[in-house]
């Protein structure tokens, strides 16, 4: 997928992956959701990352990544969900009649965080993932305060609100929301 001379694609180079990890970081650190870490990244869950049951996929523009998000189909390794609403997630498992799933690290560089198109574009690649999977069911962890774009954009539903922390010192608002991948609309 290429539009406005960025390209989003599937993340293929594992050395990549820590300018992921440096875009995550000051994607929170900047609109205040964790402080800054000594080593300027951020892994809320790094289990994850080493897991083939995660995709990640990257939005570069002249060989920078400018954007992220990140989806994982329930296995061994569990989901980013299991952290914060384990309960409910173990709740999701036992109905769904297949492997659940995750969409999770959505995150864009500063500079391009009030370009809708790219949201669009990161949240288009994410849905087609979780089309070609076998997962019927994903859920996803935003803070409160994104989720009418989410609820918009995949049709979810919310399932539980928490206070929690993603870096063990700074807290906020989250929220679990459930979308049937099926249902979800084609546009926003």
């Amino acid at each position: 997928m290429s539009h406005d001379n960025y390209q989003i694609s599937i993340l293929k180079r594992k050395s990549q992956l820590d300018n992921v990890l440096r875009l995550t970081h000051d994607s929170l650190v900047e609109i205040g959701a964790i402080n800054p870490a000594p080593s300027g990244m951020f892994n809320f869950a790094p289990h994850l990352d080493e897991t083939e049951d995660t995709t990640v996929l990257i939005a570069e523009k002249d060989g920078e990544i400018i954007g992220t998000s990140s989806i994982t189909i329930d296995g061994k390794a569990g989901l980013i969900s299991d952290h914060l609403f384990e309960r409910e997630t173990n709740r999701m498992r036992e109905k769904s009649s297949s492997p659940i799933s995750s969409a999770w690290r959505f995150a864009t560089k500063k500079e391009y965080r009030n370009n809708k198109k790219l949201a669009v574009d990161l949240m288009t690649k994410t849905r087609e993932v979780l089309r070609e999977s076998n997962s019927e069911l994903c859920l996803c962890l935003f803070q409160e305060k994104h989720v009418r774009f989410y609820q918009k954009f995949f049709n979810g539903e919310v399932v539980a609100k928490k206070i929690g922390t993603a870096d063990g010192s700074d807290y906020a608002n989250f929220v679990l929301m459930a979308i049937a991948i099926n249902d979800v609309r084609s546009k926003v």
